[in-house]
């Protein structure tokens, strides 16, 4: 499922919110969103093209001192809830540690920076070139 930039974020914010419902001390949500495409070519022939997309949501959190931390690439009520005890089940085998603090918080925030704008142009460059075949 594509998700919108607003999308990830309130996801992400309702990851929060399930967590400290839950028990938890301190959450950190980190949300991804990433887009491919494939093309292959063999002796001058298309041979493959593919396209994915994929969402993720990583949940890191403190319970009593302890670390747990999941991923979770759904985002069905039922599963975020799911993937937040899962992360606090965890936590209960982390050994204690009294300096575990999470980064301050900071707010959403969309990234392109694996995107490279010629990538955008490849479709007509390689009708190009197997004209030129």
């Amino acid at each position: 499922m594509t998700m919108s930039q607003s999308d990830l974020g309130a996801t992400a914010e309702r990851v929060l919110e399930l967590a400290h419902a839950a028990g938890a001390d301190e959450v950190q949500v980190r949300a991804e969103r990433e887009s491919e495409r494939r093309v292959s070519f063999e002796r001058g022939e298309l041979h493959l093209a593919s396209a994915g997309a994929e969402t993720r949501f990583s949940i890191r959190l403190h319970k009593d001192q302890r670390l747990g931390a999941v991923q979770t690439n759904s985002v069905s009520d039922a599963d975020l809830r799911e993937a937040v005890q899962a992360a606090l089940d965890l936590a209960k085998f982390s050994p204690p540690d009294e300096h575990l603090t999470m980064p301050a918080a900071r707010p959403f925030r969309a990234t392109t920076r694996r995107f490279d704008p010629a990538l955008a142009a490849l479709n007509t460059q390689l009708e190009h070139l197997r004209g030129a075949l």
